[in-house]
């Protein structure tokens, strides 16, 4: 279970895909961000307000977008209705809302990235956040092996993707879907390591700098988690097909 709620605006996506990444991959944190757990057909404001009561930490993305967001608004004011606790990450020019004024804050604006993460850090082990946590191994029973297949299907798509000239923004989606869906099945921490240092290796690429040879090595790294999570859905049904690799 999720336990940060990450409140934003969706213009300042590029920043806040740049936040969750290191949280999640770098430093292990669990988070809900509404582009990551959302599903195509799920009811949006019932996710959210699930979420909402759920988390008991709010990473608040204060930034002009933000400030004039409706929706971002509902979801800070809940949190202070409910006594929870919030905590503002400044993003641009804008001034924290008059009810929060008094709740430390830590501005990504003004100093650099990794200073303010390690600061965010700090303020999230004073709630007593647990950091890189180690999954737990699981054997996958046969049941699991048909999501394992359309795991290996996404993997083997990504592989493609990179050998391609997919946008970069696509692989980024690709690399974190493949992740969450390793969780949910509960493959071990030697696996998800492999998908999470690709995260981290590729997070602050911009696309300018997504030349082949970096798509062509992180194409082989995919190809190797693939023939990995393949040998994993195999020992737990040696009928199990991964589909063209």
């Amino acid at each position: 279970m999720s336990e940060i709620f990450v409140s934003h605006s969706t213009k300042d996506i590029d920043f806040v895909r740049r936040l969750t990444n290191s949280l999640q991959y770098s430093l292990g944190a669990v988070i809900w961000v509404s582009f990551e757990h959302i599903r195509p057909g799920e009811a949006w404001a019932d996710s959210i307000n699930n979420a909402l009561n759920q988390c008991r930490i709010m990473i608040l993305i204060v930034s002009p977008d933000s400030l004039n967001s409706q929706q971002v608004r509902k979801e800070w004011r809940f949190f202070l209705s409910h006594d929870k606790r919030i905590i503002p990450v400044i993003w641009g020019k804008g001034d924290l809302p008059y009810d929060l004024n008094d709740i430390q804050h830590i501005d990504f604006s003004s100093q650099e990235y990794d200073t303010a993460l390690n600061l965010l850090k700090a303020e999230l082990l004073k709630e007593h956040v647990q950091f890189n946590e180690v999954s737990i191994p699981v054997k996958i029973s046969t049941n699991k092996t048909g999501n394992l297949f359309w795991l290996c299907h996404d993997l083997n798509e990504l592989y493609y993707w990179l050998l391609g000239d997919v946008e970069k923004k696509w692989i980024d989606i690709g690399l974190r879907q493949s992740h969450h869906h390793m969780v949910e099945l509960g493959l071990d921490d030697l696996v998800l390591s492999q998908i999470r240092q690709l995260i981290i290796q590729t997070n602050d690429l911009q696309e300018n700098q997504w030349i082949p040879e970096k798509r062509q090595r992180v194409a082989s790294e995919v190809k190797s988690v693939f023939n990995t999570v393949a040998q994993i859905a195999q020992k737990a049904d040696p009928d199990f097909d991964s589909g063209p690799g």
